[in-house]
């Protein structure tokens, strides 16, 4: 189904069942932002405050992500932020196949609805659902052009809440979207 609205496409969510995870949310979690949000950011699935609230990187890991992409210049209202699967995993475990393949149609309506200028990519389970397994130590920090889209690669907000160490360098992958961005 193409949808015609992002209103549309998150109503869908709210009410979707189509895997197991719907059995153990609370509420599902649509992306946030308005049509006209040329970056996207993508993360891999709701946490428990997300789960809870239904609104995406609402928790640590999203002040964090705000409070950054704030840092570098660029206006949380300017972003919008979604992840590969809607709903929580049990114990805020990794999504399997089957559950990233089941929503993976709102995020490819989200993206054709928006067009963004760039998406980025946030912790290895969103990379790889768009590109091969890369390791992200060595990766970070890079556009890629795939077709007619741009990916910035970069760490999860919550791979940062664990290892602070890399709050620089991370800060550093997010300047690259102010430098892009604003070039178009």
């Amino acid at each position: 189904m193409r949808y015609k609205s992002l209103e549309k496409l998150s109503e869908d969510v709210i009410k979707c069942k189509k895997c197991e995870l719907y059995k153990s949310r609370n509420k599902s979690v649509p992306g946030r932002g308005k049509k006209d949000n040329k970056i996207i950011f993508v993360g891999e699935a709701p946490g428990a405050e997300e789960d809870e609230k239904g609104i995406p990187f609402c928790g640590r890991g999203g002040k964090l992500l705000r409070n950054s992409i704030r840092e570098v210049g660029i206006e949380d209202t300017e972003v919008y932020i979604t992840n590969l699967v809607k709903c929580r995993p049990p114990k805020n475990r990794r999504p399997t196949e089957e559950e990233i393949e089941s929503c993976n149609k709102y995020l490819q309506e989200e993206i054709r609805l928006i067009k963004p200028k760039i998406t980025v990519l946030l912790g290895k389970t969103a990379i790889k659902k768009q590109h091969e397994d890369v390791l992200l130590k060595e990766q970070h920090g890079k556009i890629i052009n795939k077709k007619e889209s741009r990916y910035l690669l970069t760490y999860h907000p919550a791979a940062i809440l664990r290892n602070q160490t890399k709050i620089s360098t991370w800060i550093d992958d997010l300047k690259l979207i102010k430098k892009y961005y604003k070039k178009k």
